[in-house]
């Protein structure tokens, strides 16, 4: 494993975050020192009534589950499974790319809730499914759900709330856990509040909906809950409590000091587990009876023995260089995996490293991936933290390009720096993003630029641009209208902006020294590809800029639609000719999302205007249907609805 070893002030700065993690003894309030001696980690009570558990692996609520043979993984759509030693890998199930999914397994069978990719009015677009693990058997279980949020919609309201657009699964003594939470603050403390939903398995395989007070969540003492990640509501750290009673026979909870307990809900069974849940340690892991605490953005790790209270102190990277991590629990201990980037510390070293290391429950460590991701393949490191998993020799993760997703692995061998170069991604199956059978060939070229027009200022423009391979006289016309509505008018808009910084510091060199620090101007585009198959093609184009002395950036998107084979702009109209229609049916699911009111036919501009493999869409930026922390939304009609 690489460590870089740091001063006596990193030292400090460890041990402090040892003391914030470490709270009182059994009972509440109690002083650490009367406790914990940190240069030994061990607290003087060691008795517990909770027995010790042997290391397990259970991935649930994880894009990928390692279970039996198999490695089994959700991606764009599709819920496959892969054999450890061969790789076969098969397609248990596919919906759309655009729906949400979420899976676990129980008593052999595998159970998911699957979000739809578009929106209804009535907000219930979620269904339970089961099957066998082979894909067959399937069979839905309850449909018409209520959804965890409207679609690819998080936003963060002024109170401090956050919404999920997704539900969590897990299974417990029959009954089926839909975790989903909203997150508060109250006099500047955040909080969370469940918005679960729960289904009883009958014997006859049947469910039925059940209250909260008939679950887990429903049996929690007063002044003890769930612990979650209030800093990324989109990610659980701590597993769920049906994970915990189902692997452990007791739950960890936390109370409101956010200290940690472990209670037995049936024989009321509570332990002080003497740790306070602070921000210095936003991910938590666990392995047996050891709880690994971290961070996803890097920094310290400490270990923590529940069967005698040992705090072990890992290593700190140093500060000044990024690094992200992800943890899965091994056969013995946790795989921690990261990647870092080392141009503060080491000039000539520009590309970033990816790292696996075996973390053993006494604190040692066996470092087996090293491997360096090349420049053009940084986006990769994005994949490797979210959806990613090691299982068997390897580590698999998923790979996204403009035209193709692939499921990749790396070879697990211990290793370290000096063998980086044996090391190569392998690819395990691959299919294409698009639904056409002819798909264009999408040319994607980038350019970042940092300008300094005068003393104390600087510009930062960024721009990726996508065009089609000219094969057919159609493709010429798109691209030429790309490059006249969106890209030249853009390259204009940035030069105008520079020119006129360029004028004003001439004038006044000395102008932006008004300002506390440097002043920056920031320019991007960005344009994607959203869709497209044998007769239509939708790009969108997402503008950004920024100010220093703005109080946040403004960002906003316009959406071209194509026709294939004339080259041809098209709108919504082209598709729906009853105009009166469209509005009577888009209305409603636009309404469902807005703050406020807008004019029906606003729904109509071109540049709102997309198509998806679910429906049609209708994109709104920030303040024209909502403030500006509900950020960019996409408003999709399934095509269903008009017919």
């Amino acid at each position: 494993m690489k460590k870089i070893y740091f001063p006596c002030l990193l030292i400090s700065l460890l041990l402090l975050s040892a003391c914030a993690l470490t709270g009182c003894g059994d009972g509440r309030g109690d002083s650490v020192s009367e406790n914990i001696e940190l240069s030994t980690g061990k607290i003087n009570d060691t008795d517990s009534v909770f027995p010790k558990a042997e290391p397990f692996i259970d991935d649930t609520g994880k894009p990928m589950q390692r279970h039996g043979d198999y490695l089994y993984s959700y991606y764009d759509g599709r819920l496959m499974r892969t054999h450890k030693e061969d790789g076969e890998t098969s397609l248990l199930y596919q919906t759309s790319p655009n729906s949400r999914l979420r899976f676990c397994f129980y008593e052999d069978l595998i159970y998911f809730v699957e979000r739809t990719g578009y929106d209804s009015p009535d907000n219930a677009d979620t269904a339970l499914y089961r099957m066998e693990k082979d894909g067959s058997g399937l069979t839905l279980l309850q449909d018409h759900i209520v959804n965890a949020a409207p679609l690819r919609f998080i936003t963060y309201f002024g109170e401090g709330k956050y919404n999920i657009d997704e539900y969590d699964i897990d299974i417990y003594d029959d009954i089926i856990y839909l975790l989903n939470y909203t997150y508060h603050s109250q006099d500047g403390e955040p909080f969370s509040k469940s918005a679960n939903v729960y289904f009883k398995l009958e014997k006859d395989g049947s469910v039925n909906r059940i209250a909260e007070e008939d679950t887990l969540y429903g049996r929690l003492p007063e002044g003890f809950s769930a612990v979650r990640n209030t800093d990324s509501p989109t990610q659980s750290d701590f597993p769920s409590l049906p994970y915990f009673m189902r692997n452990y026979g007791y739950l960890f909870v936390k109370d409101d000091s956010d200290m940690l307990w472990r209670i037995d809900p049936v024989n009321g069974f509570q332990e002080n587990l003497s740790v306070v849940v602070t921000d210095s340690f936003t991910d938590y892991a666990f392995s047996g009876d050891t709880i690994l605490f971290y961070s996803c953005s890097g920094g310290g790790l400490l270990l923590f023995r529940l069967s005698d209270r040992a705090i072990i102190p890992l290593y700190y990277y140093a500060l000044d260089h990024t690094i992200q991590s992800c943890v899965f629990t091994a056969e013995q201990g946790f795989y921690y995996c990261y990647n870092y980037h080392y141009d503060s510390l080491f000039p000539d070293e520009t590309n970033s490293h990816f790292t696996v290391t075996n973390i053993l429950p006494d604190g040692s460590d066996t470092s087996l991936l090293y491997y360096t991701l090349p420049e053009e393949n940084q986006s990769d490191l994005a994949a490797i933290r979210y959806d990613s998993c090691p299982f068997g020799n390897c580590f698999y993760y998923f790979k996204a390009e403009e035209a193709q997703h692939s499921l990749m692995r790396l070879s697990l061998t211990t290793s370290d720096e000096s063998s980086e170069s044996k090391t190569t991604a392998d690819t395990v199956c691959s299919w294409s993003v698009y639904s056409a059978s002819t798909p264009a060939v999408i040319i994607t070229e980038e350019k970042d630029e940092k300008i300094e027009p005068g003393n104390f200022c600087s510009i930062s423009r960024s721009v990726k641009k996508l065009s089609l391979e000219e094969k057919t006289a159609a493709d010429k016309l798109i691209n030429r209208f790309l490059n006249k509505e969106a890209y030249e008018d853009f390259e204009a808009y940035m030069e105008d902006m520079i020119q006129n910084e360029k004028i004003r510091l001439a004038e006044n060199p000395d102008y932006y020294k008004q300002y506390d620090e440097p002043y920056s101007i920031d320019f991007s585009l960005t344009t994607t590809c959203e869709y497209m198959d044998d007769d239509t093609i939708s790009f969108c184009c997402a503008y950004y800029e920024y100010f220093s002395d703005m109080v946040h950036s403004s960002h906003w998107c316009h959406y071209y639609t194509f026709d294939r084979h004339t080259g041809e702009r098209l709108s919504f109209e082209d598709f729906i000719e009853d105009t009166d229609l469209i509005l009577t049916v888009a209305a409603p699911y636009v309404e469902n999302k807005a703050d406020w009111s807008l004019s029906p036919e606003s729904i109509l501009e071109p540049d709102r205007f997309s198509l998806s493999a679910d429906g049609y869409t209708v994109h709104f930026s920030p303040y024209e249907i909502g403030p500006y922390a509900s950020g960019h939304i996409t408003v999709t009609i399934p095509y269903s609805a008009f017919y």
